[in-house]
């Protein structure tokens, strides 16, 4: 069973770098003769805003467990569960793991790091996966 956090890291940094991005367009534009003043605001919060409604749009993940038939069992914050199948995608990178599963007719996909989990449940997880790599593409 994992339990998976509310913002996991690359969330987190996705939602940081289109903050980044607004500054850094508010910068070019002040260069510019006839620059638009706020272009970079505006496209940090459309940004931001867009990663955030996909987030909802989809559900919010609280926990993935892995049965005896190597099915998954998802839960999500509303309370409702679902079973997936890891899908081509699903890999080890580094001391971090994507795990991308096939749910409901769409895909969904999370991206682990040690400040996601323990260090020993993702080596767990990871041992695991390379156990079933050819099975989901990883």
């Amino acid at each position: 069973m994992l339990e998976l956090p509310t913002w996991p890291l690359a969330d987190a940094l996705a939602l940081c770098l289109a903050g980044v991005l607004g500054v850094v367009v508010e910068a070019v534009m002040a260069r510019q003769p006839q620059g638009l003043t706020g272009a970079g605001l505006v496209l940090a919060v459309a940004l931001a805003a867009w990663l955030g409604s996909r987030r909802r749009a989809s559900g919010r993940l609280d926990r993935a467990a892995l049965a005896e038939d190597d099915a998954w069992r998802l839960t999500f914050a509303d309370g409702r569960q679902a079973e997936a199948t890891l899908v081509r995608g699903t890999r080890v990178l580094g001391s971090s793991v994507v795990l991308k599963w096939r749910v409901e007719g769409r895909a969904r996909s999370v991206w682990l790091t040690r400040r996601d989990l323990p260090l020993p449940v993702l080596r767990n997880l990871a041992m695991r996966l390379q156990g079933t790599g050819p099975r989901v593409g990883a």
